[in-house]
């Protein structure tokens, strides 16, 4: 992780420590995805539990909101999801059909 991303981290307060197990991070637990116009996007993995998080980091003039989502993703799953294209209505009908 370098300098930037830390001093990143840091400005914005990223939860230091694990929601599920409460075990403390170290620097490359935490990866920056993607950063875009004030928001942050982190894949966290916790060695000590063996979870993933992805973290997205909302920054605007009014403060810095913060959502953490227990995934089972890799850091690869999220790379791949972030690069394709959105789901349209018509996929989403058709795996409705398909299920029922």
């Amino acid at each position: 992780m370098s300098q930037n991303d830390r001093e990143l981290i840091q400005r914005i307060g990223v939860k230091p420590n694990c929601p599920l197990c409460h075990a403390v991070y170290k620097g490359e637990d935490l990866k920056l995805v993607q950063e875009q116009r004030g928001r942050y996007l982190f894949y966290i993995f916790c060695p000590s539990c063996c979870s993933s998080i992805i973290n997205i980091v909302l920054s605007n003039p009014l403060g810095v909101s913060a959502l953490y989502m227990v995934t089972d993703f890799t850091e690869g799953d999220l790379a791949k999801v972030i690069k394709s294209n959105p789901v349209t209505c018509d996929e989403v009908i058709e795996t409705y059909n398909q299920l029922n």
